[in-house]
């Protein structure tokens, strides 16, 4: 897709990929041999569930969840929007900007923050690993409760900052929360313009 599209229900198995700007009224359903690419603006008035591949340097706005199955890779490298609640059970990648209205939960897998990505987030459950680069920092705020549970591990130079203080810290995790990340220039993206055909100066008769 690369102009404006306007979509219900999806469940799919193959590929799709989207440069311009698409809307899905219900749910986007991402199967295990399908593939999803975006790099333009999707906006989705359900949930994400994904059970396979999904890269995106675009922007996807949701309106309730997104949750990441199985063996399924998700990576961020814009910007990501989710009105109710974000659920990891597998590989999620972030190098851009996520904010989630409500929660964060992180059951199994790894939660990738790569270089200058950045979460905020109402609130944060760690029960996996929160990974980051060893070097250059990345930034997690949470504004009303975190809980970092003893299965979680935190690793690099990732901050997690709450305003009200670690309510659950089973790592005795500390952080200065220094971390000033503006990825993806600040969620800006440029769309390419609609493909419209050369006109034809049509032959006319003498």
């Amino acid at each position: 897709n690369y102009g404006d599209i306007s979509l219900g229900n999806i469940t799919f198995n193959g590929s799709f990929e989207n440069y311009g700007t698409a809307a899905v009224n219900q749910d986007f359903n991402i199967n295990s041999s399908a593939n999803f690419k975006n790099t333009g603006v999707l906006n989705i008035s359900g949930s994400v569930n994904n059970y396979s591949n999904v890269s995106k340097n675009g922007i996807i706005n949701v309106s309730n969840r997104v949750q990441n199955n199985g063996s399924a890779q998700f990576t961020n490298g814009c910007r990501l929007v989710v009105s109710n609640e974000l659920i990891n059970n597998s590989t999620f990648s972030n190098s851009g900007s996520i904010v989630v209205s409500a929660y964060t939960t992180l059951n199994s897998g790894r939660f990738i923050m790569n270089a200058g990505g950045k979460l905020e987030t109402g609130n944060l459950t760690a029960n996996s690993s929160i990974e980051s680069d060893a070097s250059n920092c990345s930034s997690i705020k949470v504004s009303a409760k975190t809980l970092l549970n003893s299965s979680a591990s935190i690793s690099g130079k990732v901050e997690i900052c709450d305003p009200n203080g670690i309510d659950q810290n089973s790592l005795n995790y500390t952080s200065s929360c220094l971390c000033q990340a503006h990825p993806c220039n600040n969620g800006v993206i440029n769309l390419p313009k609609t493909i419209i055909p050369d006109y034809v100066k049509p032959i006319l008769k003498p």
